[in-house]
């Protein structure tokens, strides 16, 4: 009996460490709390891309002080993504048609002199932020991780109407 009852210990014990992972894996954090050395209040410039199953893929950029910057960089950064655990088993990119109705999009952040975790310094477009027929993912330092937000569809048109005005 000892062996069966040490058994569903240390299989009790494992349970809780993997529900104890996944809440925090799962967590809602905005993208300042994921990722500390990012502060949205110094990013410089935000690409965007749009398109959708009709029109053509249209690309512009908004630089810092012109109109939608701090609309667009104030609702990514107050957004609370919370992680898929599917991400964690997830390799490579996703490919899916776009069907009627669906529009994609992506958002790139300029930041100057970013301090990575490792100790070394980006500038460029080191974070971004795509939604492809309704899945959304975060990328920073070489890393992916596919979320989603509360109000999600809502979240989504309102980031439309800021970056494409008429298309939403």
């Amino acid at each position: 009996m000892k062996k069966r009852s040490k058994a569903w210990i240390v299989l009790s014990a494992a349970l809780v460490c993997v529900i104890v992972f996944a809440c925090a894996y799962t967590r809602p954090l905005t993208v300042e709390e994921r990722w500390p050395v990012l502060d949205m209040s110094e990013c410089s410039r935000v690409r965007c891309s749009y398109w959708d199953h009709v029109n053509d893929p249209a690309e512009y950029y908004i630089e810092k002080g012109g109109p939608g910057f701090d609309e667009i960089v104030s609702l990514i950064g107050a957004a609370p993504f919370r992680a898929k655990l599917s991400g964690l088993f997830e390799r490579g990119t996703r490919y899916r048609r776009l069907e009627e109705g669906d529009v994609s999009w992506s958002l790139y952040f300029r930041f100057e002199e970013v301090e990575l975790p490792d100790g070394s310094t980006a500038s460029g477009d080191v974070l971004s932020v795509s939604c492809v027929a309704g899945d959304i993912c975060l990328s920073f330092d070489g890393g992916v991780l596919w979320c989603r937000i509360a109000d999600q569809e809502q979240w989504r048109e309102m980031v439309v109407s800021l970056i494409a005005p008429g298309r939403e």
